[in-house]
């Protein structure tokens, strides 16, 4: 997924980036792959039955969970030092580029010659990805993009004290209260993924405990996901004499659950804590996550490959080799996606960009113009525009 990195304080020195940050987006893409090859394989585990395949497939569906808050909490981390416009267009547009290309391609690809049929409505969510969720990470990360330079704002300016208390009120009404009552106090994703920027803004302008260190943060983050697995299984083992736990369950091992958000804050934390220098093919293997998930994760690619038309995942829930085979077909499809996101690089992105760069201003002004106005007529004008309209 795409976080963005910090922006120079002064001239734009080019320098070299560390990639430490950068194996962690790795990672995390991997594990979001296993996830999705855990939850969308269609497993037909009895109820209660507890094997080393029931064990591994809930192993690897938790990793998803902390995948995806690892990549909010690096956006956050790099974003709430950076300094740029209140609405930028330019920045929207790049993460958009991809997001537009996959959906008509994919849906074009499926619907030309792997005989999807053609539907209206799905004919113009292809073309409004983000509008209608396609999926729905990049729909959260770009209403994140346009919140974050006010959010920054905020967060600026509040003292130390002042935003503890913020990261208080956070964690317990969205995270802990939801976990403990499996009650959610609304928001959505997009309030997942605030509550997460601003997590990640205070590690990053205040700090945490020095005597805290990397290997303190990882052997946090592995007893949280040991204790994720553990409990899930325990409840999967007595559902049949605690069935009302399997849904208050659901709100502690889930996206925002406690223990989920605690695994991914410590596995972070111990990453931020290493030093290393920058390594160009991690830097570039790095670059392609993005372009990996829009690819496997589409609506209509999900159910081929991890369906009977590839992989046939169900298939092998009861296999000896289930494990293995899970590892063998998820580098597969994070290299097969890889090599495919590297052309698109080279080829069509670098059009994108260059458009981008060349039209972006032509474009904004127009739109600047219609939103202001739209403004003007609600609220009013300010008062130096009445007094440049003299």
């Amino acid at each position: 997924m795409q976080a963005v990195r910090d922006n120079a304080v002064s001239k734009p020195i080019k320098t070299a980036r560390s990639s430490n940050f950068e194996i962690l987006r790795i990672i995390a893409m991997m594990m979001i792959i296993f996830h999705h090859f855990a939850v969308h394989g269609g497993f037909a585990f009895a109820s209660n039955d507890i094997t080393f395949n029931r064990f591994w497939q809930t192993f690897l569906y938790s990793g998803g969970k902390i995948g995806v808050d690892v990549f909010i909490l690096i956006s956050g981390y790099f974003l709430v030092s950076k300094n740029g416009k209140l609405f930028d267009l330019k920045k929207l547009l790049y993460i958009w580029g991809p997001v537009f290309f996959y959906s008509i391609v994919i849906y074009g690809v499926f619907t030309l010659f792997l005989g999807n049929p053609f539907d209206l409505m799905e004919f113009i969510s292809a073309i409004f990805p983000v509008l209608f969720s396609k999926w729905w990470y990049a729909t959260g990360y770009i209403g994140l993009l346009v919140l974050y330079p006010f959010i920054n704002i905020l967060l600026r300016a509040l003292d130390k004290k002042s935003y503890r208390v913020l990261l208080g009120i956070l964690l317990v009404g969205w995270i802990i209260f939801p976990s403990l009552t499996n009650n959610s106090l609304g928001g959505g994703e997009l309030f997942l993924f605030i509550t997460l920027y601003v997590i990640a803004g205070y590690i990053k302008l205040h700090g945490i405990n020095p005597k805290i260190k990397a290997g303190h943060c990882f052997l946090a983050f592995a007893i949280c996901s040991a204790l994720a697995v553990s409990l899930s299984l325990w409840i999967i083992g007595h559902g049949d004499v605690f069935p009302g736990l399997a849904d208050g369950y659901a709100a502690f091992y889930g996206q925002q659950g406690l223990l989920m958000i605690a695994a991914s804050i410590f596995l972070f934390l111990g990453f931020s804590k290493i030093n290393m220098p920058s390594i160009k093919a991690v830097n570039f293997i790095s670059s392609l996550t993005f372009g990996i998930y829009l690819i496997h994760d589409h609506p209509l690619v999900r159910h081929y490959i991890w369906g009977p038309k590839l992989f046939n995942n169900a298939s092998y829930y009861d296999a000896a080799y289930f494990a293995p085979y899970s590892i063998g077909v998820c580098l597969l499809v994070f290299l097969a996606c890889g090599v495919i996101e590297i052309i698109r690089k080279y080829t069509i992105d670098k059009l994108w960009v260059l458009f981008v760069n060349k039209c972006t201003d032509t474009l904004s002004r127009p739109f600047g113009k219609a939103i202001n106005g739209t403004i003007n007529l609600v609220f009013g004008k300010e008062e130096d525009e009445l007094n440049n309209d003299k």
